[in-house]
């Protein structure tokens, strides 16, 4: 009997053992190679960013997206994450763009209505897991557009962008320790 999980168990032989293994992988790479869509976590932590950092109707700001996107991951995504991120979260209608600046449609805030209706705290990791099932499940089996749709933001735009949130940050951290040796 294989060990560990036998639903889709094969055995593979590396560094001179064999060891099972699962379909996991290969799925995915299938999809890929079939040409439908698939969604990372960037794309869900992308998407998550660009719903805390909304501002009402006029959408999230770049540097917005890039200080949520931060605080909820501990790391700043980079350009080619922030693109194709973008490029399929358009494509599938739950992010459009006007004036540089990126909002969420009604699919989006239906389905997080729907979905956490009633529940006073939700995480922000949690949202990003939910997310990320979200997309897979409904939109995994969506074919990729063969034409790419974009984004009006530039690579230059995001390193503005990334240089405006680190300029941000240090000045914060400045204030916080001048603070601290005044009291001191």
């Amino acid at each position: 009997m294989l060990e560990g999980n036998t639903k889709g168990a094969i055995l593979v032989v590396t560094y001179e053992r064999w060891h099972t293994t699962t379909y996991i992988g290969v799925g995915r790479h299938a999809l890929i190679k079939f040409g439908l869509m698939t969604f990372e976590y960037s794309d869900s932590w992308l998407l998550q960013a660009i719903r805390l950092s909304e501002h009402d109707d006029k959408g999230a700001t770049l540097i917005d997206i890039v200080k949520v996107a931060d605080y909820t991951n501990r790391a700043i995504m980079t350009y080619s994450e922030f693109s194709t991120g973008v490029n399929k979260l358009k494509s599938i209608g739950l992010v459009t763009e006007r004036n540089k600046r990126l909002l969420t449609t009604d699919h989006l805030k239906e389905w997080w209505t729907k979905k956490f209706d009633g529940k006073r705290k939700i995480g922000v990791h949690k949202g990003m897991d939910e997310i990320l099932k979200y997309l897979n499940k409904t939109y995994g089996t969506v074919e990729k557009q063969m034409t790419k749709i974009g984004t009006e933001i530039t690579d230059s735009d995001f390193d503005k962008a990334t240089r405006e949130y680190h300029k941000w940050f240090s000045d914060m951290e400045n204030q916080t320790t001048t603070k601290k040796k005044v009291k001191g």
